[in-house]
């Protein structure tokens, strides 16, 4: 296992899911707050994982280009303890460069890194893939799953966009892998890494 990512999860009901608990946030405005506990509360659970665990956690798009988000990171390096921090940044949150250049310095300064999220829906945003240059970049589920069935066009193009991160030395990772046959594909098409249900589905963070 190279890296575990911080995922919500909630007993209660009617708020069991991420998008249930982001939608009654939304209707507080307070997507960006929850946002963060969500990651703080994650890394402390990830304590109690091995030493130098890979943590890879999320952003919301309205928390891109905030002091707030400069200040949970922080505090998140704070927390973190060994662990080595990685911030997604989800496809739409990718639109101001001038703020994601400075988010990458301080995530470098910071001793974290940065990943692109959901690539391969809306724009993809390719020229801020070579202007920013994140360290990964995660494919999203709806372009990987059924890879294998695909047009060879379709996979042609896929490889090619893993060969041309490849050539900018930015990790391409493979999101929503369910079969064997989706992990094949992915690994002739060169692709660095991959996560999904085929690998582990989300559990609680068991004592070491």
């Amino acid at each position: 296992c190279f890296a575990y990512e911080v995922l919500a999860r909630s007993n209660l009901e009617g708020l069991e899911s991420p998008a249930s608990m982001f939608a009654a946030a939304a209707q507080l405005g307070q997507e960006a707050e929850l946002s963060r506990l969500i990651r703080h509360e994650g890394v402390k659970a990830g304590a109690r994982l091995p030493d130098a665990t890979n943590l890879f956690v999320n952003t919301h798009p309205k928390e891109v280009g905030t002091p707030d988000l400069i200040a949970s990171l922080e505090t998140l390096r704070e927390i973190s303890g060994t662990a080595h921090i990685t911030l997604e940044i989800h496809e739409a949150g990718i639109v101001d460069q001038p703020a994601l250049r400075q988010l990458r310095d301080v995530l470098l300064d910071l001793e974290m890194k940065l990943a692109f999220d959901d690539f391969g829906v809306g724009q993809s945003r390719l020229a801020e893939l070579i202007n920013i240059q994140p360290h990964y970049v995660k494919f999203d589920m709806h372009l990987i799953r059924d890879l294998h069935l695909a047009a060879k066009q379709r996979q042609k193009m896929v490889g090619a966009l893993v060969g041309m991160l490849r050539d900018m030395d930015i990790g391409a990772v493979a999101e929503g892998i369910e079969g064997r046959q989706e992990a094949d594909i992915c690994r002739e098409l060169g692709f660095d890494y991959a996560q999904g249900f085929y690998f582990g589905r989300p559990q609680p963070i068991r004592p070491r």
